[in-house]
Parts: structure tokens; C-alpha cells; sequence
């Protein structure tokens, strides 16, 4: 189903549409969720499978809400064809666990300019971006997202 589903998308990102296609055989594929048929799929056990992707797999919650982003839509689209009466993921997120959020360590002074000095030695090509990475104090994806006028 959720093959069918990702084979018929093509208004998806390339990189959309790869993240989705990488955590669905991580993560679902191959687990006992992927493994029912879809008729036997129903509330309890979208919850059940996302809850375990977050206690067991450790994932966050984040990356969950990131996997019903296709699984739901798979489930509509089974709605669709009338293979199934209702979509059990419509409303699975909203009853997931939340996860800790991971604390963020800001490197010292001392850390910043070993990492300026190992970075010019050792990869060169990086030098100049973790450069204005620590004297910006900007994040990655801000640093990535400019542009020269």
C-alpha cells in the first residue's frame, strides 16, 4: 500500500520523497505493522506501532510524525478505493507520547578555535563554512540557505 502510494506521487520533492521511501524500509517495511494486511490495521495498532518506534526504536517524535506523512496518506488513499471503510492513522498523532527534547551543548571558546584549527588542517574544503559557523553564530541550515547577491 504504502509502495503504491509513493510510486504514484510525483509532485513530492526528490528529497521528500527519498527521506520517505529510506524510513518507510527502516522503519516500517519490515516491522509487524508493515507485515498486516491492511483491512486488519486499525487505531490501536497505528498507535501501538508508533508508540514503539518511539520507546523501542527510539526514535523521536518528530521523525513518527514524519513516517505518518505517508502512512496516513497511504491509508486515505485505501479509503479511496474503497478497500478499507476508514483511515485508522487520521488522527494517531495527536495520542502519541511526547519525546524528550535533547539539550543543546554550546561549545567554549577553547572548543571553537580547535575545531577552526583541526578543520583548516584536516578538511580544508570546510574551513571557510565552520568559519562562519562560529563567528556568524548561525545554524547549519541558515549558513546553507545563503546566498550571494
Amino acid at each position: 500500500l504504502i509502495n503504491m502510494y509513493l510510486d504514484a506521487k510525483h509532485n513530492i520533492d526528490k528529497v521528500t520523497l527519498t527521506g520517505y521511501r529510506n524510513n518507510y524500509k527502516l522503519h516500517v517495511k519490515d516491522s509487524w505493522f508493515g507485515k498486516i494486511e491492511i483491512k486488519q490495521v486499525d487505531e490501536p495498532k497505528v498507535l501501538e506501532f508508533y508508540n514503539e518506534l518511539i520507546t523501542v526504536a527510539g526514535l523521536k517524535k518528530t521523525t513518527v510524525a514524519l513516517i505518518n506523512d505517508f502512512v496516513s496518506p497511504s491509508f486515505t488513499a485505501a479509503v479511496k478505493y474503497h478497500w478499507i471503510e476508514n483511515n485508522p492513522c487520521k488522527a494517531c498523532m495527536k495520542n502519541i507520547q511526547n519525546t524528550k527534547s535533547s539539550t543543546i551543548e554550546i561549545l567554549t571558546l577553547e572548543q571553537q578555535v580547535s575545531l577552526s584549527k583541526f578543520t583548516e588542517l584536516f578538511y580544508p574544503q570546510y574551513y571557510v563554512m565552520i568559519k562562519c559557523l562560529i563567528e556568524l553564530k548561525i545554524k547549519i541550515g541558515e549558513l546553507l540557505g545563503l546566498t550571494i547577491a
